[in-house]
């Protein structure tokens, strides 16, 4: 059996540990793996093409963890039109059937903010820099949030901003806030 997985980026502390567990997952179950990765995580389109690759490689299964989760790319319905099986795994897909394998996100982001209430005596204003909102897990994680603050009267989400997990972009887009 050979999985055909890609993956966000091949930097980052979170995505190199995703590609040794994989690794050490598919050896341990004796299953070939090839995990490709575009350049950074803004690339969806190179992303894009990698899962095309794999799907013209004709791999047994495709595991997805798309940087543009807004709406399913052409690639899955090429791999279903080969029979090839497609899970998603840390984000999944927007209104997809596609099965996900990876954590409650919007619960996240609720307790989340749950946690920073008790922590501020359920006063203030807060600023949220997220991933790129673009994915389903970082809009998630942002609409759990602000689900919990809307509940707190005196506590108030004055900005979202998309940071793309980069702490310099991070930190400019806090500077203009």
């Amino acid at each position: 059996c050979t999985v055909g997985a890609v993956i966000k980026s091949g930097t980052g502390e979170y995505w190199m540990s995703v590609t040794s567990g994989t690794k050490a997952a598919a050896d341990k179950s004796n299953i070939d793996i090839i995990i490709m990765y575009p350049d950074d995580e803004l690339q969806d389109k190179q992303q894009n093409y990698l899962a095309e690759e794999l799907v013209a490689r004709n791999v047994d299964v495709l595991a997805v963890s798309p940087i543009d989760s807004r709406g399913e790319p052409d690639y899955v319905k090429a791999a279903a039109d080969n029979g090839i099986p497609v899970i998603t795994f840390d984000t999944t897909f927007k209104n997809s059937d596609l099965p996900y394998i990876g954590s409650d996100n919007e619960k996240i982001g609720y307790e989340l903010a749950k946690q920073l209430a008790e922590a501020q005596n359920h006063t203030g204003n807060v600023g949220v820099i997220a991933g790129d909102l673009n994915q389903t897990c970082h809009s998630e994680r942002v609409a759990g949030f602000r689900r919990y603050i809307n509940s707190e009267p005196d506590m108030k989400i004055v900005f979202i901003e998309s940071g793309y997990a980069n702490m310099q972009m991070s930190e400019a887009k806090i500077g203009r806030a």
